[in-house]
Formats: structure tokens, C-alpha cells, sequence
């Protein structure tokens, strides 16, 4: 095969399950003359796992080809496949780096293409790929598949034919999975003719999201952001997707783009919309940003003015001079005192009557990025004495402050 001797060029992680179709694929990569590792992933769940396992150790140790193996934790998850899949990868980046190798070669070959590609209609998925890629990165990991037009019957006849020893995996054969739903009663009775005609299908749609992507690429290309510009597009939903992709990795479906179009519709000028457990969508007024989501709860005790003389953090610090509304005038009886970030329901007296700190955030079109490390000083008695850029409380404002507060 053409795509085996393109591999010949660097040396590669050939994960291997033990099935034929791994099988068949670490066998050809052997003989056109793939340098190779093998990784395999012991999961634990079937009563055949070891025998899965000892396949690889046998043909690896004929063959004189390192060969790692990973004893899955399988913790508790709400999506084991997910959990599996982000274990695996995992696994096998920390392999490439440590072995100097091009990327992992994986065995999906042409009937996963369109078991994939029946599944994405069944949800009415818009994805980046209808089928499979024959290459891609996954989680920061680069990923081949050469097998893509080989049909799994071929490559089990490979096996028989040449006497790779495979094993099957018995929950294949139920119907308790969509994926083997659709195998049994979709993909394993169709002719020939049935199954290249889906191919070209695979391919038409392939081709329609191509112009999709490009015609995203422009409109992103000199947009600033603008909310307002994005809802005047043409397809926001699909241009949405892209941009979420290309600044932080992650797809979004079609139901979630609009579940976000109709958020960017509401008359909340502010929020924050978490993506995944690693990053957020946020609308400041009128625009849109990405960004990691990183705790910034925080809290600084200090015993004595003495103790504030210098004192700086990525928040805050203390000076001998600013601005009247950066100063304060601390009594004995404040102390300890403590600077924490602000919290709902935050509350300072002022002159002019109770301000809550929430309300001044909007009043001054605070961002929201800010507002959840924006310092207060709290009193022994718990009140909050004073905020930066709107003072202190009655109780302690003087002419000349004790001491000044910068951000």
C-alpha cells in the first residue's frame, strides 16, 4: 500500500488491539519496513483481554519489536468511551515523546469510514470530517490511519491467509452499542455497489464542508469579534464553530451552535459560558472572547499596617500615595484585616447610602474578567471597608489615608 511506504519516513507507535484488522496493520507495517513500537491497551472489561494482550506479546517478541502496554485504570465516568479515549492518547503521547516518534498508527479502515459517517446522520451532526481522516492530531497527537480503503473482511482474510494469529472481541456482536447497531443492520448488508456509492456520498459531503470551512476562513479572517457582524453572516452558527475551533480545539455540535446563537440573541450584556472543563465563552457588550477558565478565589490576611508596607500580588498591592479613592484610614480594632477577591452579595457604606459591589461592576461596565479578581479589604468584624476605584467606608475616610491600595 502506498500510505505503508510514506510511513517509512521517521518511526512510529502502531497502536494494537489484538483484532485482525490491528493485527493485519502491524504486520504490513513490519514487512514494507515501518520502524515501529507497538502500544496496546489492557481495558480489563472482557474475559478475553489477556488473550488480546498475549497476541501482541507474541508477535512482538518474534519480531524483536518494543511493545508497551497500559493497564487501564477504568475510573468511574459518566462516558467511559470518552474517558478510555482521553486515557489511551494520553498513553500514547507520553510514548512519541519519550521514544522520538512521528505520530501513532491506528487500524480503522473503510467500514469504520462509513459506520462513522451513518452515525453523524443519525445525530445530525455537522463535524469537521464526515468518515474518518486518514490523518489528524488528537489530543496533541498525531494520528495515520492507512487502512482507510480496506474493507474489514479483506483484512481478516489477510490474517487467515498469511497466518497472523487475531483474536475477536466478543461485545462486538451485540447490539447494545449504536456503533454495532449500525454494523449489523446498516453496513454488513450492503452490496458492493451499495457501499461505493456511499463512499462517493462520503466524499460529495466532504467536499461541501470544504467551501463551508473556506467560507468561514474569510469572514474570520477580518472579523473583530463583533457580535452584531457575526449575526449578519451568513451561516454564524457554522463560522461560531469554526472560530470556538481554531482558538481553543474544541467542536461544537450543531444543537450547542444554536443554543449559542440564542444566548448572543438575549439582552444580557455580560456572561460566561463554560465550553468544557478547560475553557469559557465570554460577551463583554458587544463582543465575543475565549478564554481558560482558571480559578482566582484568593484571600491575604494582614496583622498590622506595618504588615501591608510593600506588599504586592497579581492583584493588588500597597503604597504610601495615590489617589483619594485608592486610600483608606485603618484603625487598631480592623485588624487582622483580610483582602480577598469579591463575591456576590458584597456590600459597602458610603457616604451616599449601602452600595452593593455588584451593582457598581455593571454601573462602570466593569468586564467580567475582572470582576472575579477584583479586590476588597474585609475588617475584623467582617464588613467590607473598602474597594479600589470606589473608597472606603465612612467609618474610615480621612483627608490623609493610612494607606494606599493599587491595582
Amino acid at each position: 500500500m502506498e500510505k505503508m511506504n510514506q510511513l517509512k519516513q521517521g518511526a512510529w507507535l502502531a497502536a494494537v488491539s489484538g483484532g485482525a484488522d490491528s493485527m493485519a496493520m502491524l504486520d504490513l507495517c513490519r514487512r514494507s519496513g515501518v520502524r515501529l513500537h507497538v502500544a496496546h491497551v489492557n481495558y480489563h472489561k472482557r474475559e478475553s483481554a489477556m488473550r488480546d494482550q498475549r497476541l501482541c506479546e507474541e508477535y512482538c517478541s518474534r519480531y524483536a519489536i518494543p511493545l508497551h502496554c497500559l493497564y487501564a485504570q477504568n475510573r468511574p465516568a459518566d462516558n467511559f468511551q470518552a474517558e478510555a479515549r482521553r486515557e489511551r492518547y494520553a498513553f500514547f503521547a507520553a510514548l512519541c515523546s519519550e521514544h522520538s516518534l512521528s505520530g501513532v498508527i491506528v487500524a480503522h479502515q473503510q467500514d469504520d469510514v462509513l459506520e462513522t459517517y451513518v452515525m453523524q446522520k443519525q445525530r445530525g451532526s455537522i463535524p469537521q470530517h464526515y468518515g474518518l481522516q486518514a490523518e489528524t492530531v488528537l489530543h496533541g497527537v498525531r494520528v495515520i490511519r492507512p487502512l482507510l480503503d480496506q474493507p474489514r473482511a479483506a483484512l481478516r482474510e489477510y490474517c487467515e491467509t498469511n497466518g497472523i494469529s487475531f483474536g475477536d472481541d466478543e461485545s462486538n456482536a451485540s447490539d447494545d452499542y449504536q456503533r454495532n447497531r449500525v454494523r449489523h443492520h446498516v453496513i454488513e448488508p450492503m452490496t458492493a455497489s451499495q457501499r461505493q456509492a456511499l463512499l462517493q456520498q462520503i466524499e460529495v459531503d466532504n467536499a461541501q464542508l470544504a467551501a463551508r470551512r473556506s467560507q468561514a476562513e474569510r469572514f474570520l479572517h477580518t472579523w473583530q469579534r463583533d457580535i452584531a457582524a457575526l449575526q449578519r453572516a451568513d451561516d454564524p452558527g457554522w463560522i461560531l464553530q469554526q472560530w470556538i475551533l481554531a482558538e481553543c480545539q474544541i467542536p461544537i455540535s450543531a444543537g450547542r451552535q444554536q443554543e449559542l446563537l440564542r444566548q448572543l440573541n438575549s439582552t444580557r450584556p455580560q456572561w460566561r459560558l463554560k465550553l468544557n472543563e478547560e475553557w469559557q465563552l465570554n460577551r463583554e457588550y458587544g463582543t465575543l472572547s475565549v478564554d481558560r477558565i482558571e480559578p482566582c478565589g484568593y484571600a491575604y490576611a494582614f496583622d498590622s499596617v506595618d504588615a501591608l508596607i510593600g506588599f504586592s500580588s497579581p492583584y493588588f498591592r500597597f503604597a504610601h500615595s495615590g489617589r483619594i479613592v485608592e486610600g483608606i484610614t485603618l484603625h487598631e480594632d480592623d485588624f487582622p484585616i483580610r483582602v480577598r477577591n469579591a463575591q456576590d452579595g458584597d456590600v459597602i457604606q458610603l457616604r451616599i447610602g449601602h452600595k452593593k459591589v455588584h451593582r457598581w461592576f455593571i454601573d462602570r461596565h466593569i468586564p467580567l474578567a475582572q470582576r472575579k479578581s477584583w479586590p476588597v479589604v474585609e475588617n475584623a468584624h467582617k464588613a467590607v471597608i473598602f474597594v479600589p476605584q470606589i473608597g472606603c467606608d465612612i467609618a474610615h475616610f480621612s483627608a490623609k489615608p493610612t494607606i494606599f491600595m493599587l491595582q
